[in-house]
């Protein structure tokens, strides 16, 4: 029966990876040295089925025993970072772009609206 090689981390017990592995492994073959990563041959990993908003992913933690699940937030990346501030200024530029015509709008109504009057006094109708 196939098993789970897992590699923990000493610190957080976040498991930071998994690999399947022959039922007879052995752990001495799969410690990596200088590392601070703890290995350990479970049968299974269970794999949480949560929902998760924006950014949050889930985490998977084994203290030697027992598996537990959470969730962590993590750091937007420059990407998309960059990616909200190009999005963010190209939104404040399509307004500023319609402020602008929406004044243009005015102005010109202001002065069809007075060249009308001009027409209609100088028609008499005024």
């Amino acid at each position: 029966m196939e098993k789970k090689l897992i590699y923990v981390q000493a610190e957080t017990n976040i498991v930071t990876a998994w690999i399947p592995v022959a039922a007879d492994a052995k752990l001495e073959d799969y410690q990596i040295e200088g590392t601070a990563q703890k290995v350990y041959i479970v049968d299974d990993v269970p794999v949480p089925s949560m929902e998760l908003a924006e950014l949050e992913t889930p985490v998977i933690y084994f203290d030697g025993t027992t598996f537990t699940h959470g969730k962590t937030v993590r750091e937007k990346t420059m990407h998309e970072k960059l990616q909200d501030f190009t999005t963010s200024l190209d939104e404040h530029l399509t307004n500023a772009k319609k402020s602008k015509s929406l004044v243009e709008l005015q102005a010109q109504q202001s002065a069809d609206f007075q060249a009308l009057m001009d027409y209609l006094a100088e028609k008499g109708v005024l």
